[in-house]
């Protein structure tokens, strides 16, 4: 049973990790990009003969700041595809290593995105207009979901809800974009790799236990199961929502033990018991929403 418990906080970490790390690689995409509308509109500004040493400079130090950040990502992704292919043993290191490194890009971001806010201030002083700078090459949007706020409340882009990094809070207050959301049993903003969104109950009988999936991933897509109190299933299943929400998993049935095994009430706490490789049964999905969650 303890084997299967770290068996579970592996398989979360992995999958937390997987979330944070595409969210801080759209992040990147998003900072990359908008290099090049800081150049267009300096260009300009060129163009009209002002004087824009100053703001060169800084757009030197954002976009450093930004290939930092870009080589610590792919770095962090490289790391995470190790973890899914070695032993819970050797896949924990790599999702530390995973961790720091994401962790490392956020704050280079956070630093990037406190330039950025200078770097547009200089340049509408200046007489400058980011937002002109015309559309996507590639795909002909005027880049309208990118916002850099000014500290007097003005946007310098365009005012729609999808800021650089920060700002993106939920109605609790949690940056889903350094990796947070709501533990309702805890009250407070968790990364789910970090700590664990449940306040384990005592059982006192087996009917107070349920089967919840463990990950991201049912048994039926190759993931597994726990037992947990019944007062915290619904806890956790949300919990589970979100953090997986879009995630793809696999399609193969899974071949672990927990899947045919029995939620049970063991010396006050419940745990699955019985269980056989092979004896999969269907759950539904994480990435479906709480209600079609299935409790044995």
């Amino acid at each position: 049973v303890a084997s299967l418990w770290k068996d579970i906080k592996e398989d979360a970490k992995r999958d937390a990790a997987k979330v944070v790390v595409g969210t801080v690689g759209n992040v990147v995409k998003r900072a990359e990009h908008l290099e090049g509308k800081l150049d267009c509109a300096v260009l300009s500004l060129e163009e009209q003969g002002i004087d824009v040493a100053g703001i060169d400079s800084k757009i030197d130090d954002f976009s450093s700041l930004v290939a930092s950040a870009k080589e610590d990502y792919e770095t962090a992704r490289k790391y995470l595809a190790d973890a899914k292919s070695n032993d819970d043993a050797n896949a924990k290191d790599y999702v530390t290593k995973t961790h720091t490194l994401i962790k490392q890009a956020e704050n280079k971001i956070e630093k990037a995105h406190s330039l950025l806010k200078e770097i547009v201030r200089e340049i509408k002083a200046a007489g400058g207009d980011i937002s002109k700078c015309g559309a996507d090459d590639e795909t002909g949007s005027d880049d309208r979901e990118y916002v850099v706020v000014d500290d007097d409340g003005s946007v310098a882009i365009d005012p729609r809800p999808v800021p650089i990094l920060g700002g993106d809070e939920d109605e609790h207050g949690c940056k889903a974009s350094a990796g947070y959301t709501w533990c309702a049993a805890k009250k407070e903003c968790i990364r789910n790799w970090e700590t664990e969104c449940l306040v384990k109950k005592s059982c006192s009988e087996d009917s107070d236990c349920v089967r919840v999936n463990a990950g991201c991933c049912g048994c039926g897509a190759g993931g597994k199961v726990m037992a947990v109190h019944e007062d915290n299933a619904d806890m956790w299943k949300e919990d589970i929502a979100k953090r997986c929400a879009g995630m793809m998993c696999p399609t193969v049935m899974s071949n672990d033990p927990s899947c045919s095994g029995t939620a049970k009430c063991i010396n006050n706490v419940c745990k699955i018991e019985g269980g056989t490789a092979g004896g999969a049964v269907l759950l539904a999905d994480a990435t479906t929403t709480t209600e079609n969650s299935t409790e044995a």
